[in-house]
């Protein structure tokens, strides 16, 4: 098992889970969010947002604890 890989994993996870919690309490706080809403219309922008960042932070963060469980270092899992 890799500590280091399985950390990196998690606090993927959690910048995903906050990017979640901050576009439904407070979206006007995230500033990319407010100018994608201005110029691709609201459900463009939520869609692209929520995509890019809260769901591939949660795949990411999630392969990344699977391969640290088979002990895999980060260098290894973005090499291959």
């Amino acid at each position: 098992m890799n500590i280091g890989t399985m950390v990196l994993g998690a606090v993927v996870i959690l910048m995903g889970l906050y990017f979640v919690v901050a576009r439904i309490k407070f979206p006007n706080k995230l500033k990319k969010y407010s100018a994608m809403r201005k110029k691709m219309g609201d459900k463009t922008a939520f869609f692209v947002h929520t995509f890019f960042y809260s769901a591939v932070p949660f795949v990411l963060g999630a392969l990344m604890i699977i391969a640290a469980s088979k002990g895999v270092s980060v260098i290894e899992f973005f090499k291959n």
